[in-house]
């Protein structure tokens, strides 16, 4: 869920300093206010996240490039953009070559700071009654944000040690994050790994399995040996790499977007009995430029493809953005609750 959204369900401002800027109390009133709008909405879960940009150090100040430009310890640019999104926009990456990758390397994940807003999420989540789902990024993510997506996908194939030396780093950092929210207590993680967009996966299929995948299996198998579920998130049309995904052993998959050609009642009947599936109102057509006609005919599409015999929680394609009506993501909760009381069989 955007700022946007949030300021409006709980009726004032929340915090709008940029995430890898924050103080510990500043994280703490955006997390109780975060709750407060989910709860007001009538949501049953929140998200926790030790994604970036939050997972910064205690004390750590970042550099500034521009008036509203920094860069965070991993070399990433963010942009501050006030009245958008009220946080942090991603630009790019930095770490361009081996030189950079020392810089990092030393980078301790295990800083209390980096799971600050993870844990006051969960503390005022628990104190409404709401489910949490934890939230880290995958390695690929990670490694191309770091670099830029463009950068990091041709040092794949022209300087494959490079790439490989980042996705361990990425690999072992985001463990230690997913290890530790399960120790707070979360009821499940997804690990965000946005791997293609709507044509198919962003490399060639055969180097996701052969180069990302194993990074990508280390992370889920640290989550599932502490008996937490493990889901994914990914954008884009993935179908060809699918039922690799599934064999890396997920409980649930997020982000099944219609105009990038994933079916969710396909998915339902192929993976039904095996899989969680979050979604999937688009949230690039409907709930931005539909009417609440159109969100409550299309919600109620989702559940009757995806709900009967359970394993669906209902949500968008993808995520509240900057565009999405706040009327149309009302509505869509709001039909979830008339029509969302299937048959269990």
């Amino acid at each position: 869920m955007n700022l946007a959204t949030i300021e409006k369900l709980i009726g004032r401002p929340t915090v709008s300093a940029a995430l890898g800027c924050m103080t510990t109390d500043q994280l703490r009133e955006l997390a109780c206010d975060t709750v407060e709008a989910y709860a007001t909405a009538g949501l049953d879960m929140v998200p926790a996240s030790a994604g970036f940009p939050e997972n910064y150090r205690e004390g750590y100040v970042p550099e500034r490039i521009t008036p509203n430009r920094w860069v965070d310890e991993f070399g990433r640019i963010w942009e501050d953009r006030p009245g958008l999104t009220g946080l942090s926009w991603y630009i790019g990456g930095t770490v361009k070559s081996r030189g950079d990758l020392e810089k990092i390397r030393a980078i301790d994940p295990e800083d209390s700071g980096r799971t600050s807003l993870a844990r006051e999420t969960i503390r005022s989540a628990r104190q409404k009654g709401l489910a949490v789902m934890g939230y880290v990024d995958g390695p690929l993510l990670t490694a191309y944000m770091t670099v830029g997506l463009s950068d990091f996908l041709v040092k794949i194939y022209r300087d494959r040690g490079f790439a490989l030396e980042l996705l361990e780093l990425a690999t072992r950092f985001n463990c230690v994050l997913a290890k530790r929210l399960t120790e707070f207590g979360v009821d499940g993680i997804i690990v965000g790994e946005d791997m293609a967009d709507c044509h198919g996966p962003l490399i060639n299929p055969r180097d996701l399995r052969s180069v990302m995948f194993p990074f990508l299996a280390r992370e889920f198998d640290v989550i599932k040996r502490t008996g937490t579920p493990v889901m994914m998130h990914s954008d884009g049309n993935t179908m060809s790499v699918f039922e690799d995904i599934m064999a890396l052993g997920i409980e649930g998959y997020q982000a099944l977007e219609p105009d990038a050609g994933m079916d969710i009642a396909y998915i339902k009947e192929r993976y039904g009995d095996k899989l969680c599936l979050l979604g999937n109102v688009d949230c690039g057509n409907t709930l931005t430029h539909g009417s609440t006609h159109q969100v409550e005919a299309e919600t109620r599409h989702v559940i009757d493809s995806a709900a009967c015999g359970g394993g669906l929680i209902l949500g968008s394609s993808n995520s509240i953005h900057d565009g999405v009506k706040l009327e149309n993501f009302l509505k869509m909760i709001r039909t979830g609750e008339k029509y969302g009381k299937y048959p269990l069989s």
